[in-house]
């Protein structure tokens, strides 16, 4: 059972274990309850108990997710938040890819573009459907509706809302190939996940990048990183 299910179900039953059984109970073992406080002060504090139970339970729902991203050193890559809440909250890989001349962005996120590089798309050498068309990314950025949907990587496996582009071609292929986690999740579970100190990522559907292998894959990727640089102009 989802975390949000077990809450709802928890809450329900609160609510009737308190509004429903307590009166009954008073009701039918008078003397169990103090007879000097007033009927209202249980139905306030029944309240203010819900209301603070409430809270508790999406508190730790977030903690869950929170400890999930941080303890398995996943880096979030969702679509909208992937320079920002993926790449510069990690700041040694963020360095590690600058001075490689690799970079990993999403399209749609122009307001975090600080190079004028092209970018290569997540290419898929031998598929039928041959590599993806190299384009040029300025500062003003391309529009997203420009690109893909979805990626068919390697053997049929869809990135669907992923749409990486990078200047290592390779270096994306190896990593959305193989190595892409995804959390699902439904869009009544989560509404925020706090993911460090200063980022809040409100999605309902998370993708997700291991730290460890993204630094692996930069081994590989620093020739070509050269080769792009070159062929940038740079």
């Amino acid at each position: 059972m989802c975390a949000s299910t077990t809450a709802k179900v928890a809450a329900v039953g609160w609510f009737l274990a308190l509004f429903v059984g307590v009166p009954y109970v008073g009701s039918r073992y008078p003397g169990l309850l103090p007879a000097w406080l007033p009927s209202w002060f249980f139905m306030a504090v029944i309240a203010v108990g819900f209301v603070a139970g409430g809270f508790l339970l999406k508190g730790l729902d977030l903690w869950r997710w929170h400890r999930l991203a941080t303890s398995m050193g996943l880096q979030r890559m969702d679509g909208n938040t992937a320079a920002d809440a993926g790449f510069n909250s990690m700041e040694a890989y963020r360095g590690e890819f600058e001075s490689r001349q690799v970079t990993l962005d999403h399209v749609g996120t122009q307001e975090n573009v600080a190079s004028d590089w092209t970018r290569v798309a997540a290419r898929h050498d031998g598929d039928p459907g041959g590599p993806l068309v190299v384009r040029e990314r300025g500062l003003g950025g391309v529009p997203e509706s420009e690109f893909p949907p979805s990626v068919d990587v390697r053997n049929g496996a869809l990135t669907d809302r992923f749409n990486v582009y990078c200047e290592d071609a390779g270096f994306a292929r190896d990593v959305l190939a193989g190595h892409v986690r995804e959390l699902l999740v439904d869009a009544d579970e989560v509404d925020e996940v706090k993911v460090d100190d200063d980022t809040v990522v409100s999605r309902q559907r998370l993708q997700t990048f291991d730290a460890d292998v993204i630094r692996e894959h930069m081994r590989v990727a620093a020739g070509v990183a050269d080769a792009v640089e070159t062929a940038s102009g740079r």
